[in-house]
């Protein structure tokens, strides 16, 4: 009897054990609260985490101005790092033309890098960003075919990718106010929330995965020509090369006000009036009688 009480008192303990572990793995997924992966912190050294500035793009649709891009680093590999953008920065198609894409035809492929890589970083900038191997990843639930794995500057994430950085709180993000203006969709919460598109195929070649505004990923996808899906380009940064960029920057910035200001308190040189000439006449000598 006591034999058979010690067996059920272990299998209740494993029971609970093993629920335990259950509740805890479903909170991971769904949970609502932001991952460590969010620190919302700049260190300088792009850890995991990290939200930095770097290029820029137009942002507040204000066509006379550009704005800093924000980027959070999702992976760290030695000296560089993958980063993404923290907002939905533009919206762009996933093929112009619909029907069958994959990342390797599509038209927000060519657009990344190319439109994109060229306003959003100038020469020096541009030289921070490696180019990788991008994989051509099946659609894990629907096994559609992503067609062939790609060499690229610039791309957006997949749904395995996706999955491996982010929980579903920290997938949420908000379009710029340009994204707005150009039709992004979004929630109408006061900070609203926009849908972003994936580089996996949905259910079907002529569907695109993507992610909803409660952080959610649609593996069914939406329409490949579809207008309104906003885009959060990622790529991997080299990391030295990005801390001399930020570190000349940051001196012709210093070297820029330090002029402004010494313009500014240049005292002006008094004007030196030129003495008028004199012009009374000599008294003319007489000779004398």
């Amino acid at each position: 009897m006591k034999n058979a009480k010690s067996f059920f008192l272990k299998m209740a303990t494993l029971l609970l054990a093993v629920l335990m572990v259950a509740a805890a793995a479903t909170a991971c997924v769904n949970s609502s609260t932001p991952g460590k992966i969010v620190k919302k912190t700049n260190t300088g050294l792009l850890d995991i985490g990290d939200v930095f500035e770097f290029g820029t793009y137009e942002q507040d649709n204000n066509p006379e101005t550009v704005e800093k891009i924000s980027w959070i680093v999702l992976d760290r590999e030695d000296e560089k790092a993958l980063v993404m953008s923290v907002a939905g920065l533009d919206v762009v198609q996933y093929n112009e033309k619909g029907g069958d894409t994959t990342w390797e035809t599509s038209t927000a492929r060519k657009w990344l890098n190319e439109t994109f890589l060229s306003e959003a970083f100038d020469e020096r900038q541009a030289k921070a960003v490696l180019t990788t191997t991008v994989s051509a990843d099946e659609n894990p639930k629907h096994k559609t075919s992503a067609g062939n794995e790609t060499t690229d500057k610039i791309f957006i994430l997949s749904i395995d990718e996706a999955v491996r950085y982010l929980e579903p709180s920290e997938r949420k993000a908000s379009p710029t106010d340009y994204a707005t203006a150009k039709g992004a969709l979004s929630s109408s919460a006061k900070t609203p929330l926009c849908w972003w598109l994936l580089r996996t195929p949905g259910s079907s070649a002529s569907l695109v995965a993507y992610v909803d505004v409660n952080g959610f990923i649609s593996n069914d996808g939406t329409y490949t020509q579809v207008v309104n899906n906003t885009v959060r380009p990622v790529f991997w940064i080299d990391v030295n090369t990005y801390k001399s960029v930020v570190k000349a920057e940051k001196a012709e910035e210093e070297a820029a006000k330090a002029a402004a200001e010494a313009e500014k308190n240049k005292t002006p040189s008094p004007e030196t009036e030129t003495p008028a000439p004199d012009v009374t006449a000599e008294p003319l000598e007489t000779a004398a009688p």
